[in-house]
């Protein structure tokens, strides 16, 4: 069945940013040169004090495509909850959309959100729609090999963040890097929450929107291209703050407790008493350890061959062991903490 006709939404696109020099010329001129009624969106960069070149970057894109608002809003308490909320806070529009400076949106991203969110809402209570996002091949093997990895259900049990389902779907969360909200759906739940500062402030959002009876759906073929990690070193530092900032959603909602959250805990205990038992006696203990590297290495093999890189096999195969014991590692320090987060 032809989806309808529908009329455009206003929308107010927020990025946020901290010292992004390097990717926030790519973010703007994508969203500049959407396929969209230009007196209908507005760009809002949420900048939380940079002290690189970012403001005077965004700067340079004010006022310089006819028609199309580009403004720069600095928060001094920087953190990306608070970013969020303060772009929510200067939206125009009845619509806001979320996308990184490290994002960069095809031409149709706006149309795709407006028409799915525009079709979806007579069917359901909905509170937002959004999508996945894609590596960028420019930036070299490692990020090629890091988004590869995303891609296999064994790098986050298939969750919508690493590998988003082929048609249109009811999710438990949308990452806001791709997502369109209604404004007061945002603002009937408090926002974003302040006290999770830089982790797991969507997830916690989107989970209060869900309690009260909204939906969320994800919308297949509109990925953003999403500028991954370029290293190793900061890739393992945000697999662990991804761990850290789960383990304090769910001190922070104890009854979302689940066994795709428990699975990393009791992998990373595993792994270790089998190594260590390996080590201390006989090389049988050792059979965890390898059968982990077989599976990780056919699943590798696998996201390889379907890209056409058999060259990034290697690459794939580390970045899952990273993912899976940096984010496992990540949670069991997040669960030790036991720091106490106050909800909104």
């Amino acid at each position: 069945m032809e989806k309808p006709d529908t009329t455009t939404l206003g929308c107010s696109v927020v990025v946020v940013a901290y010292n992004e020099e390097w990717t926030i010329s790519d973010c703007l001129r994508s969203l500049i040169a959407q396929d969209y009624p230009k007196e209908s969106f507005e760009i809002i960069v949420v900048d939380g004090c940079s002290e690189d070149q970012t403001p005077d970057i965004v700067r340079g894109f004010m006022n310089k495509e006819p028609g199309v608002t580009v403004r720069l809003v600095s928060n001094p308490k920087r953190t990306i909850a608070s970013n969020r909320n303060m772009g929510i806070r200067e939206a125009s529009f009845e619509y806001v959309a979320f996308t990184d400076a490290d994002c960069i949106s095809p031409p149709d991203w706006l149309k795709k959100l407006s028409s799915g969110f525009q079709y979806n809402a007579e069917k359901c209570q909905l509170a937002a729609v959004g999508g996945g996002n894609r590596s960028d091949e420019t930036l070299g093997k490692i990020s090629l090999a890091i988004g590869f990895a995303f891609q296999s259900y064994i790098s986050g049990l298939g969750t919508v963040q690493t590998r988003g389902p082929k048609t249109i779907a009811s999710v438990d969360s949308l990452a806001c890097l791709n997502v369109m909200y209604k404004r007061e759906r945002l603002l009937s739940v408090g926002g974003f929450n302040e006290h999770l500062k830089n982790m797991g402030e969507d997830w916690d959002l989107n989970y209060r929107l869900r309690k009260e009876g909204w939906q969320l759906l994800y919308l297949p073929d509109t990925d953003v291209i999403h500028k991954m990690r370029k290293d190793w070193k900061h890739f393992v530092r945000q697999m662990f703050r991804y761990g850290e900032g789960r383990a304090k959603l769910l001190n922070l909602h104890r009854e979302s407790w689940s066994l795709q959250y428990v699975l990393p805990l009791v992998f990373v205990i595993g792994m270790i008493i089998s190594l260590a038992a390996g080590i201390m006696f006989q090389s049988i203990y050792f059979t965890l350890p390898v059968l982990y590297l077989i599976i990780i290495a056919g699943a590798a093999f696998h996201q390889s061959f379907l890209s056409k890189r058999l060259d990034l096999w290697f690459g794939v195969v580390f970045a899952f062991v990273i993912i899976h014991f940096g984010y496992g590692f990540g949670e069991w320090y997040g669960v030790l903490s036991k720091k106490e987060i106050e909800k909104v």
